[in-house]
């Protein structure tokens, strides 16, 4: 196989989508004919070349079970509003050459277009985080901050915020953003491929979901992904997983880092979890996936809430069923939940899970700002700061 710097592999896996000024592109863009080669034959990815432009395809600006792949994109609300952008920024090159917007433009195209009124607050939260989200891709960005009228609801002197309040920010498309509609290429990955895949985009493979791609796994492909990657692999017989040196950038199925209050929620079941399981109460399949009804879930999603809502502002108002429900559709997406099969309400939780602990440092309830904080069984597969 093509030999390429591990670094440079690891920049463009890291930063899918890059572009002039990426502190990475200008060495990157020197090994681009061989990079379209190594991640072709290990993964069956294609690298798009365009000027000033390196597009890895097969990774999706976040996953396809869910929003796992930033911070921002933590609700179904927030993943459409990311979508309903980037048409907009379609419609744009239709009608105009024009590519800045403000914030009230947007919106309006969408209500137009979706029927969505943005007199929730939710919902131009979630607008707002997508925009967040679509920034740290580099497909847009910001022109003028302007102001949070929009965001907060204040429309002039106390009115309502729409119709008429204008924006205040000012945003522009780059050429990015038209990568981000155009899909990857149609493919058809052998079972290694999809193993390796799984490996560079989630937390694991795992022996469960995956069964051939897992029995394609032997000594030899873990010898030429930790070759071409320069990360070590670990076969814990049930999963495997490769030893990073730090949390992704921007890998897609990365685990939550705990930014918010919802991935900080989410983290800190996992704990109450695996502190159920050890006192042996938790019973495991022949796959190694912890099995656990939607009751004891929910019973200690209810101790969490009630331990650590205090941290988490208007988040921490949130129903125990609420917050439970948003924890599943996150273990989801990082594809560590499956249904426990012959239970109607029962859940089989991925064996990678127990890699990820959290905690936050100092759990009183009058600090203003708290941190929360993520180790692993092993040191190095993800950041241990997950602040």
């Amino acid at each position: 196989m093509t030999s390429v710097p591990p670094r440079i592999a690891r920049a463009l896996l890291e930063t899918p989508l890059m572009s002039e000024g990426h502190e990475d592109f200008r060495e990157t863009w020197k090994w681009r004919r061989e990079l379209r080669k190594v991640f072709s034959d290990l993964t069956g990815w294609t690298v798009q070349i365009s000027p000033g432009v390196l597009r890895l395809c097969g990774q999706a600006p976040f996953p396809d079970a869910g929003r796992a792949g930033s911070e921002e994109l933590d609700s179904p609300r927030a993943a459409s509003m990311f979508a309903w952008t980037l048409w907009y920024h379609e419609s744009l090159g239709r009608v105009s050459e024009l590519h800045q917007f403000t914030l009230e433009e947007l919106a309006g195209a969408i209500t137009q277009a979706s029927g969505t009124d943005f007199l929730k607050s939710t919902d131009r939260q979630a607008l707002t985080r997508a925009l967040k989200a679509l920034t740290a891709l580099g497909a847009v960005q910001l022109i003028d901050a302007g102001d949070d009228a929009w965001l907060e609801g204040r429309g002039p002197e106390g009115q309502a915020p729409l119709p008429g309040t204008v924006g205040g920010k000012l945003f522009e498309f780059t050429v990015l953003a038209a990568y981000l509609i155009s899909p990857a290429p149609p493919d058809s990955p052998t079972d290694l491929q999809r193993a390796y895949r799984a490996l560079l985009t989630g937390p694991a493979l795992s022996r469960a979901r995956d069964p051939q791609a897992y029995l394609a796994l032997d000594a030899t492909a873990c010898r030429q992904i930790e070759s071409v990657f320069g990360w070590s692999t670990d076969q814990q017989g049930d999963y495997a997983a490769l030893l990073r040196d730090a949390q992704p950038r921007r890998s897609a199925h990365h685990v939550p880092q705990g930014r918010s209050a919802g991935s900080a929620a989410a983290l800190l079941l996992t704990e109450a979890v695996r502190a159920e399981q050890a006192t042996g109460r938790l019973g495991r399949d022949t796959q190694g996936r912890v099995l656990i009804s939607g009751g004891e879930l929910y019973g200690l999603m209810d101790t969490v809430r009630e331990q650590y809502r205090a941290h988490w502002g208007q988040f921490g108002l949130k129903s125990t069923e609420t917050l439970l429900g948003e924890t599943l559709d996150r273990w989801r997406a990082l594809g560590a939940l499956s249904d426990w099969p012959g239970s109607p309400d029962g859940y089989a939780l991925e064996p990678h899970l127990a890699r990820v602990r959290a905690a936050y440092p100092d759990p009183q309830p009058s600090e203003k700002r708290s941190r929360t904080t993520a180790t692993n069984a092993t040191p190095g597969l993800f950041s241990n700061d997950l602040t």
